[in-house]
């Protein structure tokens, strides 16, 4: 059974981490991280099973940093239309961190792909209560067509929101 060392773990997503930041390429490779950590390549496969994995591991501290800010702009949120400026502004600024990793994403392949349930789970909470916070009427369908929306405009350009926003107040 190999040993498991915590420390490594976290330094095998710090370098990741540093890899993706620094990377114009989602073409990082465990070899690259492994020397990074000064570690064999096996060793990194006692802590992930796959790159995607890591990767993962990496963004998931930061998805949830985002979904917190998101969360707590709703609860302050002016309007309805503020909120989801706020939605946009997290989505955007986590989508321009990891933008190599987004730029392989067509919504239903690679890392982001695997996890899009999840998510567009986690933007339908935050669409859910501001349209309860700003008495809008919904249903549950409703919410997922705009969190789908709102992930897609968050790769495009803020101008691209502000065109969608009436739609998305006509669907909420």
């Amino acid at each position: 059974m190999p040993k498991i060392i915590p420390e490594l773990r976290e330094a095998l997503i710090h370098a990741a981490k540093e890899r993706i930041l620094t990377s114009d390429s989602h073409d990082i490779t465990i070899r690259e991280i492994a020397s990074d950590c000064n570690t064999a390549v096996g060793t990194v496969y006692n802590y992930f099973s796959s790159k995607d994995e890591l990767l993962a591991a990496v963004m998931l501290e930061d998805w949830l940093n985002v979904i917190g800010h998101v969360n707590a702009a709703v609860a302050v949120s002016a309007s309805f239309d503020d909120g989801v400026r706020a939605i946009d502004a997290a989505l955007r600024g986590f989508v321009e961190t990891y933008r190599p990793i987004w730029r392989s994403y067509t919504g239903g392949y690679g890392i982001i792909g695997e996890h899009h349930a999840r998510l567009v789970g986690q933007i339908e909470g935050a669409v859910k209560s501001l349209a309860i916070r700003h008495k809008r009427s919904f249903t549950a369908d409703e919410i997922t067509v705009v969190s789908e929306m709102l992930i897609i405009i968050s790769q495009r350009t803020t101008a691209e929101l502000e065109r969608a926003l009436p739609i998305i107040r006509k669907i909420i």
